[in-house]
């Protein structure tokens, strides 16, 4: 799988194309970012840019053809933050958001020329060698951005949504399974926190309205009902 240590060699590595490097740089960030498969960033254009979303109605063939996305449906995406660094994407004459460094329209063949290039100054390449595994492709972005979103704290479904699958996650849960178990605890305990903090201000609240004695920060039982949780025995039989 590519890490995100990966991807940051991959980004520094476009320093190899020279001029170009900073435009073929935002590909890569808005690839590992959006999720979308390399027909259908070879085809966007500015106005498929909408605020915080972008809109997917195309993608370029292997003939160099422009037809529908893969399932022959156009959506809707999310735009994240990381994705949103195409300053050092120049304007050209057509309506293309990503072009080689000629200004000619991205397809297969150009794209994966200055790919590999990029790929092979990264280093990555050699240390996946030694390790047995098989090099990078263009297509492992689009892995990183489910990997990411799944850390993240999005479910199978709405990652599913971004990727462009249409069987209601069944896909991304059979490939990715779950995300990291670290990361998950760590999410859980911050759901945990956040509930305990929570419920201890509605106590207070609650106290200050002069309707309780005071109040019992204990455990929290999740068969109690919310509103006795952190209440005293006396407290509880005086609200049944």
């Amino acid at each position: 799988a590519l890490m995100v240590s990966h991807d940051r060699h991959l980004l520094d590595a476009c320093a190899v194309l020279g001029g170009y490097g900073a435009e073929f740089r935002a590909a890569i960030q808005f690839a590992a970012w959006t999720g979308i498969r390399a027909g259908e960033l070879h085809a966007l254009q500015w106005d498929d840019i909408d605020g915080d979303y972008l809109r997917v109605r195309r993608s370029r063939k292997t003939d160099g053809s422009i037809g529908t996305p893969k399932n022959g449906r156009e959506r809707k995406i999310a735009l994240l933050p990381p994705a949103q660094f195409l300053d050092d994407v120049p304007r050209r004459p057509d309506a293309f958001i990503f072009h080689t460094a000629r200004g000619e329209p991205l397809q297969k063949g150009n794209h994966h020329y200055d790919w590999r290039t990029v790929r092979a100054a990264s280093g990555i390449c050699q240390e996946r060698s030694e390790h047995g595994l098989q090099d990078i492709r263009w297509h492992d972005l689009r892995h990183f951005c489910a990997t990411q979103l799944l850390e993240m704290g999005l479910d199978h479904f709405a990652v599913s949504v971004q990727l462009g699958h249409e069987d209601g996650g069944a896909l991304v849960m059979s490939r990715y399974g779950h995300p990291l178990k670290e990361a998950a605890r760590e999410r859980l305990q911050r759901r945990s926190d956040s509930a305990r903090s929570r419920l201890v201000a509605e106590s207070v609240g609650v106290l200050a309205k002069g309707r309780l004695a005071a109040p019992f920060v204990g455990p929290i039982s999740p068969f109690a009902p919310t509103h006795r949780r952190f209440l005293p025995s006396s407290a509880q039989s005086s609200i049944r």
